[in-house]
């Protein structure tokens, strides 16, 4: 499991580099096409196509990275003062509830990307096929669920471990 853990965490690390190259590519496009507008009067056609269908891959594993590097927002005011026990117990519950989240919500993109597939959806003015784009955005929900279920397998684990330490001390 370990080994699958690890493949995870790396695939969702290189997610996040491609979400940063991505990032700078969708810059470019943007800033050239102010400049070509100021110095020309012309834009790149397609610049909103490009921009739009690119962006999706920074949404996509941005999510991913901060969920493996534990960098997501908790509020930790009340539940710092909480016995170490009950703190684990809940962490089980939120994890599970993020899991039936993220599930749900990649539930509803395979279903979106399979009608875009069969009715062959194309962005507007560039005719470019969005299918691969919504399929990497399938692909890493399904990734964030991967990894919130190792994380619940890992804090179901520390549960039971503390509880059992709890009990016989």
């Amino acid at each position: 499991m370990r080994f699958i853990e690890k493949f995870i965490y790396r695939l969702a690390t290189w997610g996040a580099v491609l979400g940063s190259v991505d990032i700078g590519f969708c810059t470019m496009i943007l800033v050239t096409g102010i400049f070509l507008r100021l110095f020309f009067g012309r834009t790149i056609p397609g610049t909103f196509d490009l921009v739009e269908t690119a962006i999706v891959l920074v949404g996509a594993y941005s999510f991913v990275y901060c969920e493996t590097q534990n960098h997501h927002t908790k509020a930790d005011v009340i539940v710092m003062h909480l016995k170490s026990r009950t703190r684990s117990r809940l962490e089980v519950l939120t994890t599970f509830f993020n899991l039936f989240f993220w599930s749900m919500l990649l539930y509803a993109a395979w279903k979106m990307l399979l009608r875009m597939y069969a009715d062959g959806e194309e962005t507007e003015l560039l005719k470019i096929n969005v299918v691969p784009f919504r399929a990497m955005w399938v692909l890493s929900l399904a990734l964030m669920c991967l990894v919130l279920f190792f994380k619940l397998i890992h804090h179901i684990r520390d549960s039971f471990s503390k509880t059992s330490e709890g009990v016989s001390k």
